[in-house]
């Protein structure tokens, strides 16, 4: 913390003095932004983990507070400012309602907070060591299952990043970790989620040399070596879910990336690549530290933080049905809290790709725990009169289809409307229209 605050306060003394020494501000091209940019990367990468989190959290609010204090300068913003500001409030409050819309936030809120220590915290909950490839995954898996299946979806998700970051720290082209010769004695339901934390440390790995100001080339020779390593790793029925935790880890961990994870990835031209990194950014977006905030944690702020920040149509389809992918899958468990989004925000909803990111999360649990209670608990879920009409459209019928229920089959192609289902496997599908797709 001595070095952080020591070299932020030097830095300001050295900008300072070179805004003087100029007579100007500095240059508001790249040699003018790099010497900044690059200590404050550097700074933050002396931090440990918790601290970068408390420091991700102080750098949204300071810019969205930066950005309302600006707007209150101009007459014609004002309504804008008013309306933000009552929103963030309202929210807040409603953390400290007694009633049963304050019981339902603070139950999204314990549901988002479980989901995410369970995936960082799975070292401390099934007592690794610090080499978790010592120990088979004959042994891991069985014990996460112990904790119940909830809580073991998040955990096996953790359990595989743990496992592959061990991996690449021995070996930095490591090969085989979960093909089927690995996980062919484990729980079926158990590979997708191993999958999903190899491609969070695989990507971790990748960005790891890379900085704000590292070239195009350079970019995308990284993105090419996260895609060799989930391939080389993965089954070839869940390698996509390793592939989409590209976007996931960039947006949650190093979100300074993103602009120019965006041009390598351009440039690279693989259009699967692209599209699963700005699905696994939306769901990234629910999980911001900032969103455990009391008033910036709801469903809505984090749908429009991703439609702000993706930079084009394609970016904007896939990062929404992100969102709504984490959303659903961490609250599935509570269908009210979904019915109460669709009744405060149906009208933007309804013809969005919102309802994909709903279809996908059910699917894929579907695929991890079988004719799970919870899928039938949720798709038939009974809402109040007002949100029928939109839990039919969003939720109840587009499920059934999905999953093969009223005599449709998804593998042979009988999705109606906007889906076009393309068999990659039993129960793994791709949905697509016509400038997006997700895969579960």
């Amino acid at each position: 913390m001595f070095r952080f605050s020591l070299a932020s306060g030097l830095l300001g003394v050295s900008q300072m003095a070179r805004c003087v020494a100029l007579g100007r501000a500095p240059a508001s091209g790249r040699e003018g932004r790099e010497p900044l940019d690059a200590v404050t990367w550097a700074t933050r990468g002396q931090l440990g983990e918790v601290l970068q989190a408390a420091f991700q959290v102080g750098d949204d609010l300071q810019h969205e507070w930066t950005g309302l204090a600006s707007d209150a300068l101009v007459p014609w913003r004002w309504s804008r400012t008013a309306s933000e500001l009552a929103e963030r409030s309202v929210a807040a409050l409603q953390l400290a309602s007694p009633g049963a819309v304050g019981g339902l936030a603070r139950q999204e809120l314990r549901n988002k907070f479980e989901v995410y220590w369970l995936v960082k915290g799975a070292r401390g909950k099934l007592e690794l060591p610090r080499d978790s490839t010592s120990l088979p995954l004959t042994e891991l898996i069985p014990r996460a299952y112990q904790l119940g299946d909830y809580q073991a979806l998040w955990v096996v998700e953790g359990l595989g990043y743990e496992i592959a970051a061990a991996a690449l720290r021995a070996d930095s082209a490591p090969r085989g970790l979960f093909v089927a010769e690995a996980v062919g004695d484990l729980p079926p339901n158990s590979v997708p989620m191993l999958h999903g934390g190899l491609g969070l440390a695989c990507a971790e790995h990748v960005m790891q040399g890379l900085s704000p100001h590292s070239s195009t080339a350079e970019v995308s020779a990284a993105a090419q070596r996260f895609l060799d390593l989930c391939r080389d790793n993965s089954m070839e029925r869940y390698v996509d879910s390793a592939i989409e935790a590209f976007g996931l880890y960039a947006r949650c961990f190093v979100p300074e990336l993103v602009p120019v994870l965006e041009r390598g990835l351009v440039a690279l031209d693989d259009a699967t690549l692209h599209r699963y990194f700005w699905h696994g950014f939306g769901r990234a977006i629910y999980f911001l530290p900032v969103h455990f905030v009391p008033g910036y944690g709801t469903l809505w702020r984090a749908v429009q933080v991703a439609i702000r920040e993706a930079p084009h149509e394609m970016a904007r389809k896939n990062a929404l049905a992100g969102v709504s992918f984490a959303f659903t899958m961490v609250n599935m468990s509570h269908p009210e809290i979904l019915e109460r989004a669709l009744c405060r925000h149906g009208d933007e909803i309804l013809g969005s790709t919102f309802a994909d990111g709903v279809v996908a999360a059910v699917v894929m649990r579907n695929e991890i725990t079988p004719r799970a209670t919870v899928l039938e608990a949720f798709v038939e879920h009974e809402p109040r009169p007002e949100a029928r009409a939109i839990w039919q459209q969003v939720v109840r019928l587009p499920c059934r289809q999905a999953l093969g229920q009223n005599g449709l089959d998804p593998a042979r192609n009988e999705l109606p409307g906007v889906y076009r289902a393309l068999s990659h496997g039993p129960g793994l599908f791709y949905f697509e229209t016509k400038d997006y797709f997700f895969t579960l």
